[in-house]
């Protein structure tokens, strides 16, 4: 993980060059031919077909070059190009798998470092709330101190009334 120094890039710049990137990433999606994405309408891809060998495939197609009867069970030519679809793509996938897995961990990890110093800024504060010169500091401390401990309120509810049996 590369460390570069906070202070180098300005929030408005993180704001324009997350906004160019996922431009960049929407343009390279639709460049991608016949992409599609998962949907309930869409079959489930299990079951056998989903995991037919390499060998298999390639003495399929052997089999269709050397038989007319089989050459008309398929289309050749469209089972051959998502073939070479699968096989083409697998590198961009891969990467594209490494950069939302990296990416969700550099956004975990940063999340993580605003947390320590927030738990750190709230211990402090509520050390040097102590003092009266410092009483200002208590509305921000009763504030994180609900945030950071939500507590169950038991109002004038009336629990629900269990099902007649």
């Amino acid at each position: 993980m590369s460390e570069t120094n906070p202070m180098e890039t300005t929030s408005p710049e993180l704001v324009s060059l997350a906004a160019q990137l996922v431009q960049e990433i929407r343009h390279v999606r639709e460049r991608i031919p016949q992409f599609t994405l998962p949907h309930k309408s869409q079959p489930r891809l299990s079951g056998r077909a989903a995991s037919v060998p390499l060998a298999a495939v390639e003495a399929g197609f052997a089999a269709c070059d050397n038989q007319e009867a089989l050459q008309k069970t398929i289309d050749v030519p469209a089972v051959q190009f998502d073939h070479q679809f699968s096989s083409i793509f697998a590198e961009l996938r891969d990467e594209a798998n490494t950069l939302a897995s990296g990416l969700d961990h550099t956004i975990r990890y940063k999340r993580y470092n605003v947390g320590l110093a927030m738990l750190r800024v709230f211990n402090v504060a509520r050390t040097l709330a102590k003092a009266p010169e410092n009483a200002h500091l208590r509305a921000h401390i009763a504030a994180m101190d609900k945030a950071l401990n939500p507590r169950r309120r038991n109002g004038n509810k009336t629990p629900a009334e269990p099902p007649p049996a």
